[in-house]
Parts: C-alpha cells; sequence; structure tokens
C-alpha cells in the first residue's frame, strides 16, 4: 500500500512513546482477548492486524454494544467476557487530540463515517511505520481505544489478560 508522504509526515513529527497501562477488551464465546481483526475495522485497512482495546471500562462495553447493533439479525453469543489487560508497548502515537486528528484529515464527521476511510488511512500509514499502536478517541463513548498492531510489536511488548468477568 501507497501512504501519502505528507499524512507519514505528519505522524512522526507527532512521534510514538511507549506506552504502560491497563485496558479492557469485551469479547465473545471465550474468544482469544488477544486475537487480531484482520478484515479491517475503523482504524485498521483490511490486510493489517490490529487488537482493538479500551481505556475505559465503560467504552469498551458502547463498543461491544454498538457492534452487536449494527448486526442485521442482533447475535445471541452463548457467552461475553470483558477482559481487563496490562499493556506495555515501546513506539504508541497519541492520536487523542481532536486538532492533530483534524490536521490527518481525521474529523468528529470522519470518526463516526462508515466506512472509516479516513481512520483508516491513518491507521495503515501508523502500521507502516512500524508503530505498535494508536491511541485514538473512540467513535462510540466519551473515552480513548488503543489499537495495537501486534505484527509490528517490538520482542518486549506485553498484551497480558489480568483478569476476566463474564457479563
Amino acid at each position: 500500500m501507497v501512504h501519502d508522504p505528507a499524512l507519514l509526515d505528519a505522524l512522526e513529527r507527532e512521534g510514538a512513546a511507549p506506552l504502560k497501562c491497563e485496558v479492557w477488551r469485551h469479547m465473545f464465546n471465550g474468544a482469544d482477548p488477544a486475537r487480531p481483526n484482520t478484515r479491517g475495522a475503523r482504524w485498521n485497512p483490511s490486510g493489517v492486524a490490529a487488537v482493538y482495546l479500551s481505556l475505559q471500562r465503560e467504552t469498551a462495553l458502547a463498543e461491544a454494544e454498538f457492534s452487536m447493533a449494527a448486526q442485521p439479525v442482533r447475535p445471541q453469543p452463548k457467552s461475553r467476557e470483558l477482559h481487563r489487560i496490562a499493556v506495555t508497548l515501546q513506539a504508541v502515537g497519541d492520536l487523542r487530540d481532536v486538532a492533530t486528528l483534524g490536521s490527518m484529515g481525521v474529523g468528529a464527521t470522519e470518526l463516526g463515517r462508515w466506512p472509516p476511510t479516513e481512520c483508516q488511512r491513518v491507521g495503515g500509514a501508523a502500521a507502516w511505520l512500524q508503530w505498535d499502536g494508536l491511541l485514538v478517541p473512540s467513535a462510540r463513548a466519551d473515552g480513548l481505544n488503543l489499537v495495537v498492531f501486534p505484527d509490528h510489536m517490538n520482542p518486549d511488548a506485553l498484551l497480558e489478560v489480568i483478569d476476566s468477568i463474564i457479563l
């Protein structure tokens, strides 16, 4: 994939920094909480693996509710789990600032739009830069998501389940 040089420059100006925190991930039917999405979603184009995590428990639940409500027939999963995960990454871009995102072509309208072409363009460029992930605003709640690109994680990186709750 060819990336816009101006976007790559903008991302490099923002830079990436280490991140160590606890995050949340909602999963269905006992699925592995480290399982990446490769089909494409808000911040990853098809073919770029991404694990979507939320910094707030409420944000993870809001993202899951939206996902279920968006289906033509609401799924009735056998189980729903909420996982608290310890994360240690070496190169995460912090794009939570709306002005920063706006300078990259992602405003409030683009953040909520489907398909999320502009968001995928930014995420694809960050993955191309070999960043571990991105901190981004949630399109579903007043919170933050951490999008991890597992194919680019430093060998010292950590995604470790601390505990899990059956909902």
